[in-house]
Order: structure tokens, then sequence, then C-alpha cells
């Protein structure tokens, strides 16, 4: 499945951003400068809660296209619970890279169900090398 946002280059300092209703966010990495950018709640919340922080997503910043990054982090307000900041790692595709994904469960064993017993998941993500 393919993912894109699209943010804008930010000047302001994250509070400004905030007040005005966007998520501060920065991308980095891949030997390039770091930029700081501005997201729009909606779209972002979208994007996210269908890719994750293990699929790639398509940036087009200001009209160009920057690439495929990462969600690196995703900074939230402990009292409100809203996103306060989003950190973005931009993916060189020709290299290899490391990361971590979570693994999640769906369904139950039959094995598990029909005797009545507790499945122990031991682990709960898994490093990929690709």
């Amino acid at each position: 499945m393919s993912y894109s946002l699209v943010p804008v280059k930010r000047s302001t300092k994250g509070p400004k951003t905030r007040s005005a209703g966007q998520i501060p966010a920065v991308i980095y990495g891949a030997d390039l400068s770091a930029d700081s950018l501005a997201l729009e709640p909606i779209q972002f919340k979208k994007m996210y809660s269908e890719a994750g922080q293990a699929s790639l997503i398509d940036m087009i910043i200001d009209g160009k296209n920057a690439g495929k990054a990462l969600v690196q982090e995703v900074q939230m307000d402990p009292v409100s619970g809203r996103i306060i900041h989003v950190d973005f790692r931009r993916i060189d595709m020709n290299k290899e890279m490391t990361a971590n994904v979570e693994l999640r469960f769906v369904g139950e064993v039959p094995v598990v169900k029909a005797s009545g017993g507790t499945l122990v998941m031991n682990i709960s993500e898994v490093e990929v090398k690709c």
C-alpha cells in the first residue's frame, strides 16, 4: 500500500505553528539537511492510523517530491493527548537499513481455545533488515 503526505516548510517555532492549528514536524537523515515542516492534523492522523511507524511515506514538500520517509517519533501532550511534534527519518532507497516492526497477533489459536489455555507471546516486535 502506498502512503503520501503533503507538509509545507515552516519558518515559525513550534508553539506558533501549534496555535495556527498545525502540527510542527522535522524531517532529517539520508545525508541531507534537516527541514522544519508543518502538518495538517487531520491529514496526518488519517495517514498515521493507516501507515503506522513501519510504512514508507512519500513526502511531497512544497510541491516537490522529497523522497520517502518513516515516522521516527510522534510526541504527545501528556494531558490532552494531542500530537505536539512529529519526527520523520528520510530513507535512502539505495542503502540497507534496519527497522523494528511491531507484531500484532490476530485471532485465536484453535487448540488454545478448545483446551481453555492461554497463549503467551514472548516478543512484541522484531528487527527487520532490508
